[in-house]
């Protein structure tokens, strides 16, 4: 059964947690980017759907309550 691991996970295996605590704990594995260094921006998550209201200047838009109204 351990062959079979080793096998698929290419013998990516450790001997015991100490060594991998060691090869892993004070330094990091991969780098990772923080969300400011980012080279390409990412899109913008928030949803802002509009309609088409009117006020004092005519044609405007409104924002679309996140809930129906309680009548």
């Amino acid at each position: 059964r351990r062959e079979e691991w080793l096998r698929m996970n290419n013998g990516y295996a450790y001997p015991n947690y100490f060594a991998m605590l060691k090869a892993h704990a004070f330094k990091a594995k991969e780098p990772v980017v923080h969300p400011v260094l980012r080279r390409t921006p990412e899109p913008g998550r928030a949803f802002k759907p509009r309609v088409r209201a009117r006020n004092v200047s005519g044609l405007g838009t409104a924002p679309v309550p996140a809930e129906p109204p309680k009548e």
